[in-house]
């Protein structure tokens, strides 16, 4: 599941030239783009193959609701996108396009999530969670916040989450 994290192998060579120069190994950056350009495209396909159809029927919200399950969407998001997209295609008319639909409908749902980062707004605590895989800066973006809202004279509390450390 998570093979863009791994090294990939350098292919065995077997040609009679031994001057050939492998190629380099790919970064952990390209690694990790290729992996999710690759879910993306999965998922993408799943959409685009689903509703060539232009009809919106049970197997189709099935194999829908799969395809977002498999992209982590999570069951609750994934429930209320079926539910939203279903009464939009009701109301749409004869020919509704239903990607656009789709679209609209999970635009809709990520806007409700959107909310201004401001530390200084009147709800208190202001809660901040860092989550990413190891190496990508966390430890340093926390530390750097950190500095700047005690300079701003700012209380700032930090506790670790970390399950995988006996240290943390």
């Amino acid at each position: 599941m998570f093979d863009f994290f791994k090294r990939a192998r350098a292919p065995e060579d077997h040609s009679p030239d031994p001057k050939a120069a492998p190629s380099p190994p790919r970064s952990w950056h390209e690694r990790l783009t290729a992996g999710l350009k690759e879910s993306r495209a999965k998922f993408t396909d799943a959409v685009s193959m689903l509703f060539s159809r232009k009809r919106l029927d049970d197997e189709s919200l099935e194999a829908l609701e799969t395809a977002l399950l498999t992209a982590d969407a999570g069951v609750a998001a994934t429930t209320a996108l079926l539910a939203d997209l279903q009464s939009r295609v009701k109301t749409a008319g004869d020919t509704p396009d239903i990607t656009q639909l789709l679209r609209e409908s999970l635009f809709d749902l990520l806007k409700t999530l959107e909310a201004p980062n401001d530390p200084s707004s009147p709800s208190k605590p202001y809660v901040v969670m860092l989550a990413g895989v190891n190496g990508a800066g966390k430890t340093t973006s926390i530390g750097k916040l950190t500095r700047r809202w005690q300079n701003e004279h700012k209380t700032v509390l930090l506790a670790a989450g970390d399950t995988f450390r006996a240290a943390a």
